[in-house]
């Protein structure tokens, strides 16, 4: 017995599947401890509430994102009502996606270990059940797909996988942009001959560009989308084009240093808040750390051209979908940082060209000798943010919505009309407690949020009043679920009753007061 385990122990993939096993286990046990906030439960409403396929898309029209995600939940749904089936499929694309990292990239063994355990890959985008974790393993897949082979690439199949990369979410659509040119790239560096290889080629092409085509066509939003805005290349404003360009580079600080800030309210943030108070100061030190990763990154890849290709396109085309579109929460920055491993992935398939300077010769490879290194630093700082992410969400929940929902039931305040300030705040407690709620400001009953313009933007005192002819319509005691507190002034006045206060959640806007606004039927 023992000769067996230690032959095989001593097989060289051991390990690998040890720490596959490992990331399995933990995450599910993160998973089942996970309460999901409203980005995570939007999609299971919707489907919920779809009777069709037409249906769900239709009501997923405001998202911005292609179907492909709501449609896996829709098939979810009606096999199975427990929103935990959702974190399950997940589960199993995160540990894909750790299981291709862990198989098939080129790095050292321990380092391909410890990069499944870094933020992204183990918190962000497992922890998390949004649609990122399908198109992260897509580019894996993608980037294993590039390695030498014997022949010419299978681009038809290339192609197959970015169309679908294209549907997962709208920034994996971006980086699969940057893939498929630098495919061309590389197609065009090594004078690909044949008329077959041509053929081929285009038609692969023309698979992806209508993968692309689809993926846009799902993401546009209706003209009445709350998010819809002309895209503002340049401004004609030198200074304010110049300053947009910062913005973006002082995202990579955030995204290839991720620790957080040690408290309850973590995510999102960032421990450069503990060096100063002054927006100025903080700006300019990311924006020249951020500037230093990006350099030293491409010296160490430059002489590996395709490599170089990938890394300036990914970085150039998310950063102008951030700024020009929109994407400037840590998940959608997270995409860098995939950018990040994929090009130096792809720095190990290709042998270094040689410059005509020898000075150029010797610079850059200083940095290449320093590549694994570089590699370890950022490992080790993102295994440190995930333990640390992990640990906080062990002690917090993530969102109060749960424990909220809980209390609504177990007090049997669910049994009132219960009325919500604001929507995108408090649909999680809807979704918990499986019942429509009553929006002011959208004058209407929902448990997930229409992002449209009509919208009534009205102050808290004017969404009482709203509360207030609510109830009257009602003819009853209604109770209040709300993401702020309430004045003295604004309680005494509408004869209001405060219930409970939840303030434990990670996710700041989803701590939640409960209220309950008395029906005076003497003089209603």
């Amino acid at each position: 017995m023992h000769s067996k385990i230690k032959e095989i122990l001593k097989k060289p993939d051991t390990a690998l599947y040890i720490a596959i096993g490992v990331y399995f286990v933990i995450t599910l046990i993160n998973l089942l401890n996970h309460v999901m906030w409203r980005d995570e439960l939007g999609p299971w409403a919707i489907a919920h509430d779809s009777s069709s396929l037409s249906e769900l898309f239709y009501n997923y029209r405001y998202e911005g994102h292609p179907r492909l995600w709501v449609l896996i939940v829709y098939l979810l749904t009606k096999l199975n009502n427990n929103m935990a089936a959702m974190q399950m499929v997940h589960l199993c694309f995160a540990t894909a996606t750790a299981f291709v990292l862990l198989k098939f990239s080129p790095f050292k063994k321990w380092q391909r270990i410890f990069l499944i355990f870094g933020y992204f890959t183990f918190y962000e985008y497992a922890v998390i059940s949004r649609n990122y974790s399908m198109g992260v393993l897509l580019f894996f897949i993608i980037a294993y797909m590039m390695r030498p082979a014997e022949g010419r690439r299978n681009y038809i199949l290339l192609s197959v996988v970015l169309f679908i990369m294209c549907q997962t979410n709208a920034y994996a659509a971006v980086v699969a942009i940057a893939f498929a040119l630098t495919l061309c790239f590389e197609f065009i560096m090594y004078k690909q001959k044949g008329t077959n290889t041509w053929l081929i080629f285009v038609l692969s092409a023309f698979i992806f560009i209508s993968g692309l085509i689809f993926s846009i066509y799902q993401m546009v939003p209706p003209p009445d989308s709350q998010y819809l805005k002309k895209p503002e290349f340049l401004t004609g404003d030198p200074l304010n084009d110049f300053m947009r360009i910062l913005a973006q580079i002082s995202i990579i600080y955030n995204v290839y240093f991720p620790i957080p800030m040690f408290r309850d309210a973590f995510w999102g943030g960032n421990i450069i808040g503990y060096i100063s108070e002054n927006v100025y100061v903080l700006f300019f030190s990311r924006v020249v750390v951020g500037t230093i990763f990006l350099f030293i990154t491409f010296f160490m890849v430059i002489r590996r051209p395709v490599a170089a290709f990938f890394f300036i396109a990914g970085n150039a085309a998310l950063m102008a979908f951030s700024d020009v579109v929109y994407g400037s929460l840590i998940r959608h920055r997270g995409h860098l940082f995939m950018v990040f491993i994929c090009s130096m992935w792809l720095s190990y398939y290709y042998k270094p060209v040689s410059f005509k300077s020898d000075f150029l010769n010797r610079f850059c490879q200083f940095f290449e000798e320093k590549r694994s290194a570089w590699l370890n630093f950022f490992i080790a700082i993102h295994l440190f943010t995930a333990i640390t992410a992990i640990t906080i969400s062990a002690i917090y929940p993530f969102t109060d919505a749960k424990d909220t929902a809980d209390f609504i039931k177990a007090n049997k305040l669910d049994l009132l009309p219960i009325a919500a300030d604001l929507d995108y705040q408090t649909t999680s407690v809807a979704v918990y407690l499986g019942k429509s709620l009553f929006y002011p400001i959208t004058e209407r009953y929902g448990m997930y949020v229409i992002s449209n313009n009509k919208r009534l933007y009205i102050d808290k005192d004017g969404v009482l009043k709203e509360i207030e002819k609510f109830m009257k319509f009602n003819k009853r005691n209604v109770l209040l679920v709300l993401n702020y507190q309430l004045s003295t002034q604004q309680i005494e006045q509408n004869n209001i009753v405060h219930i409970r206060t939840f303030a434990n959640g990670i996710v700041g806007d989803e701590r939640y007061c409960l209220y309950v606004m008395k029906y005076n039927e003497v003089n209603p």
